[in-house]
C-alpha cells in the first residue's frame, strides 16, 4: 500500500488553462480524500510523516488567482479536517496559516467557508 502513495500524490493536482490562457493548479478533491483514506490505513508514524505534505499541497492552491481552484481547495481541507477529527485540527490550521499569504486571511478563508463542517467539531466535542 505504501507504493501507491507517491502515485496518488502525483495526481493530486491538475494544471488548468483558463480563458485568458493563464495556467494554474487545481486540486482534485476525490484524489485528495482517497489519499487521506489510504494514509489512515497505514501506521500512525507514516500518517504523521505524509499528512503535512498532503495538506501543504492542497493549501498551496489557496494562493491561486482562480476562485474556483481556491474554493475546491477550501472544501477539500474542510473534508480532510472532518475526516481526521479534532485531534488533527490544530495541525491543519497551522498548515493553513503557514501557507496563506496572510495568516488571518488564511484562517478566515477556511473557517468562513466551512461553518457547517466546523459545527461537526462543536457537536462532537465534550465542552
Amino acid at each position: 500500500m505504501l507504493r501507491i502513495v507517491p502515485k496518488v500524490e502525483r495526481d493530486l493536482l491538475k494544471e488548468v488553462v483558463d480563458k485568458s490562457g493563464s495556467r494554474f493548479k487545481s486540486v482534485r478533491p476525490p484524489i485528495a480524500i482517497a489519499s487521506l483514506k489510504v494514509l489512515q490505513k497505514l501506521p500512525i508514524s507514516t500518517l504523521n510523516i505524509k499528512l503535512p505534505n498532503l495538506i501543504l499541497t492542497i493549501c498551496g492552491v489557496l494562493k491561486s488567482k482562480d476562485s474556483s481552484a481556491r474554493e475546491a481547495a477550501r472544501k477539500t481541507v474542510c473534508e480532510i479536517a472532518v475526516s481526521l477529527g479534532d485531534n488533527y485540527l490544530s495541525h491543519i490550521l497551522r498548515e493553513v496559516t503557514v501557507s496563506a499569504a496572510s495568516p488571518s486571511v488564511g484562517l478566515q478563508f477556511v473557517i468562513g467557508s466551512s461553518e457547517d463542517h466546523f459545527r461537526y467539531f462543536m457537536d462532537e466535542s465534550t465542552f
